[in-house]
């Protein structure tokens, strides 16, 4: 199967050409009324947790995106050698941490002894964290929690069911939505759970995204935030199809307010703090 890619330099290079050819054709239209919708309280999630403060998918940052009153994370997930379901972005180790090679060619234990600091350099060392622990710690807060399930560069046979399970024995099915660019694992989680939650990611300018989600059985769609600022008609029509729609990744203040005023369900954001203050006092 084709999947894309999810580097999040690359999406950004790629969405800023996709967004720049709506500019120069004028089909970019920001200050269309998107439809009448009563007003709701936009979920701040954090990317990979509060990585801004501490680096990403580590149990620090997690805490950090607590500390700074997020609603939940969103988190990636990858599997290792041994079956350990660990919390990573890349599959490849070198760009996040010292070591080299791939995620699933290691044991739990050996990356447990990597130092993943790497891409904030000055801060402590960080070890990776086990889904397992992250969960934990947000069904503690009572906190919603979206998982990536990187399955685009490496395919994990079986990874679904694994998860799910975890997910099932920690109680935290109505707390937990599943997300990936690879769509087909998207049909697996709800192959083997009819109430999972699901939402394609996607970067793509798509046509009718909220119908697409319907059409695969998911009540969520998690699309790059330039589609929704950007795209013509797309805020409108996922207000009014009532799918869920959670953008990411949205640092900079002025998308955030756009996004907040425009009533979307939910940023997924490096700035958990700064996001949850414009939302809730309309400050950066």
């Amino acid at each position: 199967m084709t999947v894309a890619s999810n580097v999040k330099t690359a999406s950004d290079a790629c969405n800023a050409t996709d967004m720049n050819v709506l500019s120069e054709t004028g089909l970019s239209d920001t200050s269309s009324t998107p439809a009448a919708t009563p007003a709701k309280r936009t979920q701040i999630l954090g990317y990979a947790g509060a990585t801004h403060a501490a680096p990403p998918n580590t149990m620090e940052a997690f805490q950090a995106a607590l500390d700074e009153g997020a609603d939940g994370t969103e988190l990636d997930v990858q599997r290792t050698s041994d079956g350990r379901l660990v919390c990573i972005h890349d599959a490849q180790l070198g760009r996040l941490s010292d070591g080299h090679g791939l995620v699933g060619e290691h044991t739990y234990e050996e990356l447990r002894r990597l130092d993943f600091s790497k891409t904030r350099p000055g801060l402590a060392a960080a070890r990776i964290a086990l889904l397992g622990d992250a969960l934990e710690l947000m069904r503690e807060h009572n906190k919603f929690v979206n998982i990536e399930v990187k399955s685009t560069d490496v395919i994990y046979p079986g990874i679904e069911a694994q998860i799910l399970r975890l997910v099932t024995d920690l109680h935290m099915n109505e707390q937990v939505c599943y997300s990936t660019f690879n769509h087909f694992s998207l049909l697996e989680f709800t192959r083997l759970d009819s109430a999972a939650q699901i939402a394609p990611l996607y970067n793509e300018g798509l046509v009718d995204p909220w119908a697409y989600a319907k059409h695969i059985g998911a009540s969520a769609a998690h699309p790059y935030y330039r589609n929704l600022t950007e795209g013509p008609g797309v805020l409108n029509g996922f207000l009014r199809s009532g799918v869920t729609v959670r953008a990411w990744t949205v640092d900079e203040p002025d998308s955030i307010r756009w996004l907040v005023a425009h009533h979307v369900d939910a940023i997924i954001t490096d700035v958990p703090g700064v996001a949850r203050h414009i939302r809730d006092d309309g400050e950066a």
